[in-house]
């Protein structure tokens, strides 16, 4: 299994829990949601101990650049501060978990500057995963190592990479930055560039590949909003690395440190602080569950006439030869749109084979992640001849679904009698015919290229 350093942005775990209806204390529903999260970590990664929470320590730096800096935030409930500091007092006491916060900083250049610290000196670099509801924290995703950060949601547990941040916030993690500062947010009192709009920033980062950077063709006020609003969004990594203890990860301390964790029992040494729930009743496994199809975006005429003349200009650019001709790559970003998919990422990851259009798997497997009802949709075991998918709703339905090599063989995926990287192969077809059997709806019918017998590369 993949090693992972889980980095928990604290106050998207404490805040949600003090103010929720829910039974119990805000202690108990916060711990019950870090059990939630630490699960949900351990289906996909070993993680190691210490865990990091990550703290913000206002008044904050960002307030010295710009005034409005959260300055319209309302204050927190009453008992609130008091309450998370005895929380967060639980946990500097256990060697199972390291408090980290600076003063003048956010949680969100905690998590950076953890992020990107050197690992390239461990013999495997481990991922860095990061629990949060934070939008801004997508900007640290990256698919690479030896610094492979992944974003798991708090809310809904999905597990973000590169991929599932661009269906998700319409742009790659290392445009999200340059998208929130265009945009703005009014929540943290980011003033962005004055007329433009999520719609409008959306428009300027995706045609960079052809036009060129965003700040090249804004006029100078608008240039000067943009480089402010990017000062307040960025997260700090360099400025904190010097500062930031160095902690030393240790994935035998984990396995030493209790058995593996019962459902709804949090292994650490808060002993005071510790909820044990009684496991869940387990839903019968089903072959399919209902849903209805529904379309993700309508197409308006002038949405049309600009993937159209998107559709020339990419034609132009070379890139895109593969699609015959600019209606194909027309063709190519309209079925991308239907789905949810922006054009850009509906080009990068389908694929024409045997007449027919098929996306990536992991196409597939985000928009089943991305579906209203979905609380997870992860591969939870995988080996050299097959690969199990899990499935949880918001109605409780659960089930697995397994894909072997001989059920490959049986298929006729040409991929299947020593094709490249046979391992993935299994993993993403598995992904894609469960991603179908359990999100119809949502999927409409595709096949993945996987399916088709396409032996597409790895990210």
């Amino acid at each position: 299994m993949e090693k992972a350093i889980l980095v928990v942005d604290a106050a998207h775990i404490f805040f949600p829990a003090f103010v929720s209806e829910r039974e119990g204390t805000p202690h108990e529903r916060a711990m019950a949601d870090i059990d939630r999260v630490l699960e949900a970590a351990r289906l996909k990664f070993d993680v190691a101990l210490p865990i990091v929470m990550a703290v913000d320590r206002p008044p904050y730096k960002r307030s010295e650049v710009y005034s409005g800096y959260k300055a319209k935030r309302k204050a927190h409930p009453e008992g609130y501060d008091d309450a998370y500091e005895a929380w967060l007092a639980g946990f500097a006491l256990s060697s199972a978990f390291r408090v980290l916060g600076v003063d003048g900083y956010e949680a969100d250049d905690i998590c950076a500057a953890v992020a990107f610290t050197d690992q390239s000196e461990r013999e495997e670099s481990p991922t860095i995963v990061i629990a949060t509801r934070d939008k801004d924290l997508f900007q640290l995703v990256n698919d690479e190592r030896p610094n492979r950060v992944r974003v798991l949601s708090t809310a809904s547990l999905e597990l973000f990479g590169e991929e599932a941040v661009y269906l998700k916030m319409g742009v790659w993690p290392d445009q999200v930055a340059r998208f929130l500062a265009i945009a703005g947010d009014s929540a943290d009192g980011v003033p962005g560039v004055e007329g433009i709009g999520k719609v409008g920033a959306k428009k300027l980062i995706e045609s960079e590949l052809v036009l060129g950077k965003v700040e090249t063709r804004l006029n100078a006020e608008q240039k000067s909003q943009f480089l402010l609003s990017l000062s307040l969004v960025e997260l700090t990594v360099r400025a904190l690395q010097p500062v930031i203890p160095a902690i030393d990860y240790s994935w035998e301390a984990r396995r030493n440190f209790a058995a593996p964790p019962k459902e709804g029992q949090l292994v650490t040494e808060l002993r005071a602080l510790r909820v044990v729930a009684p496991p869940a009743p387990k839903a019968p496994v089903v072959q399919s569950a209902p849903a209805v199809r529904t379309t993700k975006r309508d197409l308006s005429m002038d949405t049309l006439n600009t993937l159209t003349a998107l559709s020339k200009k990419f034609w132009a650019s070379g890139f895109y030869s593969r699609f015959k001709s600019e209606d194909g790559i027309f063709t190519i970003m309209v079925t991308g749109m239907e789905l949810g998919i922006a054009p850009v990422a509906a080009l990068g990851n389908f694929h024409v084979l045997d007449g027919k259009l098929c996306p990536s798997a992991h196409v597939l497997i985000a928009l089943a992640q991305a579906a209203s009802d979905c609380v997870m949709f992860d591969c939870i075991a995988e080996s050299e001849t097959s690969a199990t998918y899990r499935v949880k709703k918001s109605n409780g339905f659960t089930a697995d679904f397994t894909y072997t090599v001989a059920d490959a063989k049986r298929d006729q995926m040409r991929w299947a009698n020593g094709g490249k990287n046979l391992k993935a192969m299994i993993r993403k077809t598995a992904g894609s015919q469960a991603a179908r059997l359990w999100f119809p709806g949502e999927l409409n019918g595709l096949y993945s290229a996987e399916e088709m017998g396409e032996s597409v590369s790895e990210d």
